[in-house]
């Protein structure tokens, strides 16, 4: 997990995701398990590569949720001056014009649609937008 500081951390609980995620488990219950992929298949379909549609379309979805986080707005960059929503926006550009590989989003993605705590997808996500950082 990546290091959070009690001031993140913080701004995590005063804006949790609650109902905010579950509109992409939504669209992934009806998009992709209805097609025969349980959750750890849509992991491991994300692992195989940018060269499969599905798998990306998954991944940009996953960062369209997230970034309409209140936490992605209030949650500042690691990378930057601004707030998070500006990397997941930069990270969506680069992953829809193929310019990153999306295998490092695969764990974030299991962690949204497996419910795990807002701290434990925040961090993850935090991990994720610095490390695919061109």
């Amino acid at each position: 997990m990546a290091d959070v500081s009690e001031q993140e951390l913080e701004a995590v609980k005063a804006n949790p995701s609650g109902a905010g995620l579950d509109a992409f488990r939504d669209l992934v219950n009806s998009k992709y398990l209805c097609l025969g992929l349980n959750h750890k298949d849509m992991k491991q379909v994300v692992l195989s590569g940018a060269s499969d549609t599905r798998a990306q379309n998954l991944v940009l979805d996953l960062i369209l949720a997230l970034q309409s986080q209140q936490a992605a707005r209030v949650l500042p960059s690691r990378n930057v001056n601004g707030p998070l929503s500006g990397d997941l926006a930069s990270l969506y550009s680069r992953i829809s014009s193929t310019e990153t590989d999306i295998k490092p989003t695969a764990t974030l993605l299991e962690l949204v649609v497996r419910y795990a705590s807002n701290e434990r997808i925040s961090s993850t996500g935090y991990s994720r937008s610095s490390s695919t950082r061109n």
